[in-house]
């Protein structure tokens, strides 16, 4: 089992209009643990809430997924997610604009863990489709 640092935050913008959360999943088997309140305090992206980061152990026999999303006044989120391994290694990156989630970098047999962490988040309304062929594929060493 790996330990990795991950920042965790649910913050507000001054007007109130846009919104900012940052969560960790921790999934294992048909169990999905969420954290989503900091040990550490830190800095956020917009100043009303609390913000910092958190310590997570990745499990040997799941996967870690940190979601970052931001709600405009529109309605509209955008956002990444990052997939860690049992190692401790980014293996996957997505991240969703326009209602599309696609890869950015990293191995596509992780997608399923992005498309269980948006429908455990309910972003289901907000994600059309998933594109899970651009991207850049890591090398074989």
């Amino acid at each position: 089992m790996a330990r990795i640092t991950l920042p965790v935050e649910a913050t507000k913008s001054k007007s109130g209009l846009h919104a900012a959360r940052s969560i960790v999943l921790i999934l294992r088997g048909d169990n999905v643990s969420v954290i989503d309140k900091p040990m550490n305090p830190g800095k956020g992206t917009y100043t009303r809430g609390t913000a910092g980061t958190v310590e997570v152990e990745v499990p040997n026999d799941g996967v870690v997924v940190h979601a970052w999303l931001v709600l405009n006044p529109r309605g509209h989120v955008k956002g990444f997610f990052r997939v860690y391994n049992p190692n401790g290694d980014l293996v996957l990156e997505a991240k969703l604009t326009k209602r599309k989630v696609r890869r950015v970098s990293g191995d596509p047999d992780y997608a399923w863990a992005v498309e269980r962490a948006v429908e455990y988040l309910k972003l289901s309304d907000h994600v059309r489709r998933y594109n899970w062929a651009t991207g850049v594929i890591p090398r074989e060493s």
